[in-house]
């Protein structure tokens, strides 16, 4: 059971790395946009190999959840 527990502490899913992303963000940036969970996907992408979160590079795309 510990180890079930220790590996779910550990991983980063998709939601994790929203949070984090968003408490990384510098609060008196006022060029930084705060999307919800619902809108990230539609400026940012997921990477499965780095398990982490970037800009989309072409633009606007509608992203699905």
């Amino acid at each position: 059971m510990n180890a079930l527990l220790t590996r779910a502490s550990q991983e980063k899913t998709k939601l994790t790395a929203f949070f984090e992303f968003n408490a990384c963000l510098d609060a008196s940036n006022d060029t930084t946009q705060r999307y919800s969970y619902q809108e990230f996907p539609q400026h940012y992408t997921w990477s499965d190999s780095k398990k982490a979160w970037s800009p989309r590079q072409k633009g606007f795309a509608i992203g699905r959840m």
